[in-house]
């Protein structure tokens, strides 16, 4: 797994990075957070986008894992994480899916800044960041994803998504990667 560049004109996209979902991660929590935090900081720093996330909940149909119908999200558990930092100017978005571009706004607001690249951290592996990449991809951004900066409650689907999946649409690697080549 390798992370070849990062675009002068890339942009961070933070999925679902919520208290209300970070609680049943709670073991990765810390890592996901501070490996996005400094990337994050990385992106301001050096004037790229940063896109927040917020989860309320998922379409209302049904699956066999039975995730569908389900009700909205308490307006607490959509509070990003403390130590993330939000700074003036990043996009704030809400979704009622599992990927990011179904909030109509989020390509136009990322091609109006010129953006080439994405680099997409959060949760889940194999849900949000999953179906973010593939509708990047389809839209001609070119795909990071930083390995460490995303984890999934099921441990065998992330693994799985991470080694056999995302590396066909993607470049995956670490958040130190990201950093030394911001």
């Amino acid at each position: 797994m390798t992370i070849t560049r990062i675009d002068h004109d890339a942009a961070l996209i933070v999925i679902d990075m919520q208290q209300g979902i970070l609680r049943f991660n709670s073991d990765a929590a810390d890592r996901i957070v501070q490996a996005t935090a400094s990337m994050a900081q990385r992106f301001h720093e050096t004037g790229r986008p940063v896109v927040w996330l917020h989860a309320q909940g998922l379409p209302d149909v049904r699956t066999d894992a039975g995730l569908g119908a389900s009700a909205e999200m308490p307006e607490e558990a959509m509070i990003l994480d403390p130590h993330l930092p939000v700074a003036e100017g990043d996009l704030d978005i809400r979704k009622r899916a599992t990927s990011a571009f179904t909030v109509e706004s989020l390509e136009s607001w990322l091609r109006a800044r010129g953006v080439t690249q994405v680099v997409i951290t959060g949760l889940a592996t194999g849900m949000g960041v999953l179906s973010t990449a593939f509708s990047a991809y389809d839209r001609g951004f070119h795909v990071v994803i930083p390995a460490d900066a995303t984890t999934d409650m099921n441990a065998a689907r992330g693994k799985a998504v991470l080694n056999d999946i995302l590396p066909a649409i993607a470049e995956v690697g670490t958040s130190e990667d990201v950093l030394r080549l911001a």
